[in-house]
């Protein structure tokens, strides 16, 4: 099973839209979100990835090929494209990621839940016994890759796998601030009552999430981050104590490993998912309160 660690964190946060969808005009450049972060002798550069990318849409802008030609190493938040780690992310699944026989999702989610399910599995041409076995972390992943898909997304295309496809193409040193387990612990370590509302939200949401899906992902290409920020909000009010473990402490702690990058002289370009550096909670937030120069470099760069 091919894991794409950017939907596991993001999850329905920001849904990639339909690249079916017709356009009136010609979009303006894309300019997506991209920081300097700064100590008094070093510097790196953050850059907010949208999940997935919808086929055909362009989302590399002038300021994210300068700061990548500037930089000697380019960092993601976890390793998932080689096949090791597509192993490791199965395993934890087959592991970790079921329930013991007897148990199913449909009966831990309840009725109400238990019917959406099924109206999801049926759009996506599923069964909705199949997603019985599956605790509801690993359902909560499965389902927005799915969504995803759905709406016209590749995750095998997306927009983190475009940036280490140039990374290799450069030969540049690729880092990761955490591993595949160490990723995956944020949902799998989730008291099942955070995962039970992690679920129950986006099912509940995904009416939303489908009617919103290039509008949003066309907010991400223009750098929009208080849009983007807002796009937070039904999950932090529909599931606090998932959003609180899913988003703000993953962040904080994400956040700690990207300053530690300034203690070498070689200039970072770090990719993380959107909703991990947007807002006050996110990243890019975070290192400013902890007295790091951040300053934003995609607007002024894409002015005419």
């Amino acid at each position: 099973m091919r894991l794409a660690l950017a939907a596991i964190v993001m999850g329905a946060a920001l849904a990639a839209g339909s690249a079916a969808a017709a356009k009136d005009k010609a979009p303006a450049p894309p300019s997506p979100p991209l920081w300097r972060v700064a100590d008094a002798d070093s510097e790196l550069y953050l850059f907010a990835a949208a999940p997935f990318l919808p086929e055909g849409e362009a989302w590399r802008s002038r300021a994210v090929a300068a700061a990548i030609d500037r930089s000697e190493t380019i960092v993601f938040e976890a390793p998932s494209a080689d096949r090791k780690s597509q192993a490791e992310a199965a395993a934890i699944f087959q592991e970790q990621g079921r329930y013991p026989e007897g148990e199913t999702l449909s009966r831990a989610l309840g009725d109400d839940d238990a019917a959406r399910l099924a109206a999801i599995a049926a759009a996506l041409g599923a069964e909705p016994s199949s997603f019985d076995p599956l605790k509801p972390w690993a359902a909560f992943v499965v389902l927005s890759a799915e969504l995803d898909r759905k709406r016209g997304a590749d995750p095998a295309a997306g927009v983190e796998a475009g940036v280490l496809k140039e990374a290799i193409g450069r030969q540049r040193p690729v880092q990761h601030l955490d591993s595949v387990s160490g990723a995956l612990r944020v949902l799998t370590d989730m008291p099942e009552e955070d995962q039970k509302a992690l679920v129950a939200f986006l099912l509940a949401d995904r009416p939303r999430q489908d009617a919103q899906a290039l509008e949003d992902f066309a907010r991400w290409r223009a750098g929009d981050v208080e849009a983007l920020t807002a796009l937070q909000e039904p999950l932090r009010k529909a599931a606090p104590e998932a959003y609180a473990r899913l988003i703000a402490a993953r962040a904080e702690a994400l956040a700690e490993r990207v300053a530690a990058l300034l203690s070498s002289p070689d200039e970072a370009f770090v990719c993380l998912p959107a909703a991990l550096v947007v807002g006050e909670d996110g990243v890019a937030a975070r290192l400013a309160a902890s007295g790091l120069t951040v300053e934003r470099l995609d607007l002024a760069a894409e002015r005419p």
